[in-house]
């Protein structure tokens, strides 16, 4: 038994926090975009890719998969094969699957990140 069980209380009750909080944001995330037309959808997009730099970031594109999509890709995907990446962004993904040799294409409806992910 632990000398200080206010410290798990206060674990417990933080993840139980959490997970409200999340579940909450997936309410308001979910009752908005459901509400959205496809052009207010564009709009929503647009705004938030013009301002965050992260994914039109050279270094960031070409830093290759996070630890938990490689695998992913270990587990689940045959050496070489063909691979679509839907929502692409500026291609990190895309680019790091055809270094390692899978027939990657990656498709993104924002034009912005469409266009550096092609170029």
């Amino acid at each position: 038994m632990s000398r200080r069980p206010w410290v798990r209380v206060y674990r417990r009750s933080d993840r139980e926090v959490n997970r409200l909080v999340h579940a909450l944001r997936g309410v308001f995330d979910g009752i908005w975009l459901g509400l959205l037309s496809p052009a207010r959808l564009a709009q929503l997009d647009d705004d938030y890719y013009d301002t965050t730099a992260q994914y039109t970031d050279e270094a960031y594109n070409r830093r290759g998969l996070w630890a938990w999509e490689q695998a992913v890709v270990d587990a689940h995907l045959p050496a070489g094969g063909r691979v679509s990446v839907t929502g692409a962004g500026g291609g990190r993904e895309v680019l790091a699957l055809l270094a390692q040799g899978f027939d990657a294409q990656g498709f993104e409806p924002n034009r912005q990140l469409a266009e550096l992910g092609s170029g």
